[in-house]
């Protein structure tokens, strides 16, 4: 018993070591972490305006109304990445995160929107990206 362990523990010290790419929300390139709100009954939006060559990757969207609900989209260029339902958002905060980033066209611009809330309301929504 005890050769086998010798011998499971060199066969361990002399085999290779592979590293990977680890899957993780770290932030590359350019940043982009931003907030908006919108005034009363309008959509709050943050655009990310597309660089020649580069890449948007979005890993952490969050909106809220400060009354009643609203809808949250994402989109890159004119196509809708996601789009919810109108009673998505609510007073209560709504998370999309990403982990391995929501990522746009090559060059492209892309557009979070939450809103309208209901009317006086106001909307406000989060982004956490960057652009590499």
């Amino acid at each position: 018993m005890r050769r086998l362990l010798v011998a499971l523990l060199l066969l361990a010290l002399a085999s290779p070591a592979w590293g990977w790419d680890q899957v993780s929300p770290t932030q590359h390139g350019t940043l982009s972490n931003s907030t908006a709100s919108g005034t009363a009954s309008n959509v709050a939006s943050i655009t990310l305006t597309g660089v020649a060559f580069r890449t948007w990757h979005i890993y952490h969207v969050s909106g809220w109304c400060n009354s009643t609900w609203a809808s949250m989209s994402i989109k890159n260029g004119t196509s809708y990445l996601f789009k919810s339902s109108t009673s998505f958002v609510t007073t209560n905060t709504t998370v999309l995160s990403y982990p391995t980033g929501l990522t746009g066209s090559v060059g492209s611009s892309m557009f979070a929107t939450v809103g309208p809330c209901a009317p006086g309301s106001i909307a406000t929504i989060t982004v956490q990206a960057d652009n590499y």
